[in-house]
């Protein structure tokens, strides 16, 4: 006769491993960003962040999760994209903190055209138009390994540059403008 054994083993007590990467659907009950999916803490500056109750966040300021990791792809998916003023929300990469960190935004009141930045100390010392535009529902992807930054669109590359900038920087997430109306509906980091 065969015995079987449960040997699954839940002790919410002991404490959780961290592995390199976080993803978050934000599909949960509309409150103020707290963790990641996969239990890491979001990180916020400026006004609070939270999610919609509909699958969506929106929020001004950076908000940012440490992927234990500068290395790596960081995947956002726009659901609404607000093309009224400048510098509106876009994707938040290798943070130091709140004031040195890489930032891909659109810029335009007209078209949202899509800008890289290299913040140091509050202000942009490198700022590059990577000639592509977003539309909601749009996918961006921004790699990064070692110097090189590779931006792509819904899988197609649109810009690549390489800097020394933020080369040890693990925190990555989101980027909106104050008045911004933009809304994500995905986030996820892989090495």
């Amino acid at each position: 006769m065969d015995i079987i054994l449960n040997t699954q083993f839940n002790n919410p007590r002991l404490p959780v491993a961290m592995s390199p990467g976080f993803r978050d659907s934000f599909d949960r009950d509309a409150a103020t960003l707290g963790l990641t999916e996969d239990g890491k803490p979001w990180e916020q500056v400026g006004s609070a962040w939270s999610t919609t109750g509909d699958g969506a966040v929106t929020g001004a300021g950076e908000v940012f999760a440490d992927a234990m990791s500068a290395d790596g792809t960081l995947t956002v998916k726009l659901r609404t994209v607000d093309v009224d003023g400048d510098s509106r929300g876009g994707v938040a990469f290798r943070v130091m903190d709140r004031n040195n960190y890489i930032r891909i935004s659109h810029n335009s009141a007209t078209s949202p055209i899509l800008m890289f930045y290299v913040i140091k100390n509050g202000s942009a010392v490198v700022s590059k138009s990577t000639g592509a535009t977003l539309a909601d529902g749009d996918v961006i992807s921004v790699s990064g390994h070692s110097t090189a930054i590779v931006i792509q669109i819904n899988g197609s590359t649109v810009f690549t540059y390489d800097t020394t900038d933020y080369l040890t920087a693990t925190k990555h997430g989101l980027y909106s403008h104050s008045s911004n109306n933009n809304e994500y509906e995905s986030i996820e980091f892989k090495l």
